[in-house]
């Protein structure tokens, strides 16, 4: 997904349209404003109601534009674990962000957004848990700061 939105084929709303198809311009997220790439990751405030307790835990800033949040990801000078975290935190935003989109347009059913925040704190864990195998210590020593980054956010 994220490959898709770097460059800019996403099938929103918007490109659907340019393509010729006959679809609602609309958000699925917030229903207010038509469907764009910048709009649907970071201006749909469904979407940063994501954002805002994943970024707040991890220390990203959202760029509220995907060209300038890219180049942000690709320019992170933290320690390598802190880079890692922000880096899962921000594929797993747009993953399941856009997953609560095709469930909307495919299946009729919604999720709040606590849910979401809920699967992409558990798909965190788990991806860092996965690292075990490989690399327990880089394992350990993430897991260790993403439940830093969790108390924090909670003080």
């Amino acid at each position: 997904m994220q490959l898709r939105g770097m460059k800019e084929r996403s099938p929103t709303r918007d490109r659907l349209r340019q393509w010729g198809l006959q679809v609602d311009e609309g958000c699925l997220l917030c229903t207010t404003l038509p469907e764009s790439r910048d709009h649907f990751f970071y201006e749909c405030l469904f979407t940063w109601s994501v954002w805002e307790p994943i970024s707040e835990r991890t220390g990203i800033l959202p760029q509220r534009e995907w060209s300038r949040s890219v180049a942000e990801m690709q320019t992170l000078g933290e320690n390598k674990d802190l880079r890692k975290l922000k880096l899962l935190a921000w594929q797993s935003v747009i993953y399941w962000v856009w997953q609560e989109r095709n469930k909307r347009l495919h299946h009729n059913q919604s999720r709040p957004a606590h849910v979401l925040i809920a699967l992409i704190c558990r798909q965190i864990k788990e991806r860092i848990l996965s690292f075990r195998i490989d690399s327990p210590a880089t394992s350990s020593r993430l897991l260790q700061r993403w439940f830093e980054l969790g108390n924090s956010h909670r003080n």
